[in-house]
């Protein structure tokens, strides 16, 4: 399926794109995400946008219900933080809750959730009894590179529905900075960080900041030594995918680090309206191994 989304990503925004994955109901995010002990989604979503002068906008959403795309919630409040009215105060960078969940009922484009078709009601009855049983579907996230004649745009979005059966009200990791993703820069270096896993973990031990800023000042991602900083004693499910991208060579390297089972990344090239470019892949940790990681070049 993402295979196919690559494919036809031509011509489309990220958000655009995070939407379509959203709605395929494959993926834990938008109409697939799973259910809270009350038996409704509460989605988590970002959105950062840097351009090439160092402005940064950012756009956090947790806990809305009753729409599919929680990213257009994002949109809309990048939209407004970059176009403010003066006669109001400053947009915010982070909602929760009913707040986030009235623009989303505000925002056509966002979507509804029709409950009484949901495959995952039957599935949320199943696991309220067996609370240890888990689907396997995960969050998505994606990182976009624009290069133009004399500037840049970078954007890094995450979208998640939160694990089975989960207190209501609780926050993800995929909402906040530092935790599910990053962007971290110095000179022509720019680094982005997508995280999934153990949300709780990864707001605690900030490990997307932990991976930025080693990448950012060394260059590599040295395994042990983050394992370490993170105190990985005990199952700890994490997939990383951080790119490093020097603005000036469009230079692009692609860091993948993994201590579960499974981790999925895809990547296309576009230059002008054509994709030249893509490619899909899974990359599987060795049972034996507590953890892997690889690393791979592209060049613009």
């Amino acid at each position: 399926m993402l295979k196919e989304k690559l494919s036809r990503l031509q011509g489309k925004t990220l958000t655009q794109f995070m939407c379509s994955l959203e709605n395929s109901g494959l993926v834990n995010a938008g109409i697939g995400s799973c259910l809270n002990l009350n038996g409704e989604r509460e989605l988590d979503s970002a959105l950062l946008r840097v351009q090439s002068d160092g402005q940064q906008s950012l756009a956090c959403v947790t806990g809305a219900k009753e729409c599919c795309n929680p990213l257009i919630i994002n949109e809309e409040m990048i939209r407004e933080q970059l176009n403010p009215q003066t006669d109001k105060m400053s947009p915010p960078v982070f909602l929760a809750g009913e707040s986030a969940t009235r623009i989303g009922q505000r925002l056509p484009k966002s979507g509804k959730i029709d409950y009484g078709k949901s495959k995952d009601v039957k599935w949320y009855e199943k696991l309220k009894a067996f609370k240890d049983l888990e689907q396997v579907r995960d969050t998505i996230g994606s990182i976009s590179i624009d290069f133009k004649l004399e500037a840049f745009q970078i954007e890094v979005c995450t979208s998640s529905g939160g694990p089975w059966l989960k207190i209501p009200g609780r926050v993800g990791s995929a909402a906040i900075r530092g935790a599910g993703f990053e962007f971290r820069e110095r000179g022509n270096e720019t680094c982005m960080v997508l995280c999934t896993g153990h949300g709780e973990n990864l707001i605690k031990d900030q490990v997307a900041n932990r991976v930025a800023c080693q990448l950012i000042q060394t260059g590599i991602l040295d395994a042990k030594e983050f394992l370490q900083e993170i105190r990985y004693d005990k199952p700890y499910d994490l997939g990383i995918v951080a790119v490093q991208c020097n603005t000036q060579t469009q230079k692009v390297t692609v860091h993948i680090f993994q201590t579960c089972e499974l981790l999925t990344v895809g990547w296309a090239l576009e230059q002008g309206d054509m994709i030249k470019k893509r490619q899909l892949k899974s990359f599987v940790k060795p049972m034996e191994k507590r953890y892997s990681s690889s690393s791979f070049t592209l060049q613009f």
